[in-house]
């Protein structure tokens, strides 16, 4: 009972700003609801930032792709054809390993890079 009573009056530490309160609840970290929010705003703010830019040009080079293929299902562009529009090479969403050549997929368009020319076509 006395164990109890002690870790009941146990002061914790607040994640956010660091000081010291009286918990209410046994699972309570944060000192108030306000700064529970912060302390989550922040984190999700810090891991967008991160990402940011990789997602950015991940959703720019699939709209671009979309674009330029329109209905077809298959379609071949010079790689300075695709810089010129604003194309980022190097990032995609995954590897396809086709007759064994390892080729970039960005969502739903696979790039078959063979030199200077690029065969774009839809998974």
């Amino acid at each position: 009972m006395q164990k109890k009573l002690e870790k009941r009056l146990e002061k914790r530490q607040d994640k956010l700003d660091g000081r010291l309160f009286q918990p209410k609840r046994k699972n309570q970290v944060f000192r108030q609801k306000s700064n529970r929010i912060k302390y989550h705003n922040l984190i999700k703010t810090y891991l967008r930032d991160e990402i940011g830019e990789v997602d950015y040009n991940l959703h720019k080079n699939y709209l671009l792709l979309k674009d330029l293929l329109g209905t077809s299902k298959v379609k071949t562009f010079k790689k300075e054809y695709l810089e010129g529009k604003g194309f980022t090479f190097g990032v995609h969403t995954g590897l396809s390993d086709q007759n064994g050549k390892v080729t970039p997929i960005i969502y739903k368009y696979l790039l078959d890079i063979d030199g200077d020319k690029i065969k774009v076509s839809m998974l």
